[in-house]
C-alpha cells in the first residue's frame, strides 16, 4: 500500500474536534499508525499534556490519500478499536524498550 503522506508530517500537528454537544476539544497528535492496512490516529487532549495529568488517548481512523484530503473518522466497530488500542499499546512499549537501549 503506498502512503501518501509521511507519519512525520504529524509529529507537531494539532487537532481540533468538534463534540457531539456542539463544544469543541484541542487535542494533540500522540501517534500515526497503521494497523490491518488502515491509518490511525491517537489523541489527547491539550489541556490534560500541558496540566501533566495522565492523558485520555482517543483513537480515530484517518482518511484520505494525502495532507490536503486528510480526514478523521469514528471507529465505530468495537473489534476494530480493541486492535487498534492494542497496536497502539505495542508500538509504545517497542518504543519505550528502545528507549531504554539508547540510554545506555
Amino acid at each position: 500500500m503506498e502512503q501518501k503522506f509521511s507519519f512525520d508530517d504529524f509529529s507537531e500537528m494539532g487537532v481540533t474536534l468538534d463534540l457531539e454537544d456542539g463544544s469543541v476539544m484541542e487535542c494533540d497528535v500522540v501517534l500515526v499508525f497503521q494497523e490491518n492496512d488502515k491509518n490511525y490516529i491517537a489523541l489527547t487532549p491539550t489541556e490534560q499534556s500541558e496540566q501533566g495529568e495522565e492523558a485520555e488517548i482517543y483513537f480515530y481512523r484517518l482518511t484520505g490519500a494525502s495532507m490536503n484530503e486528510l480526514g478523521i473518522d469514528n471507529i465505530e466497530d468495537n473489534e476494530e478499536y480493541q486492535d487498534v488500542a492494542e497496536r497502539f499499546e505495542e508500538i509504545m512499549d517497542e518504543q519505550e524498550f528502545s528507549d531504554i537501549f539508547e540510554d545506555e
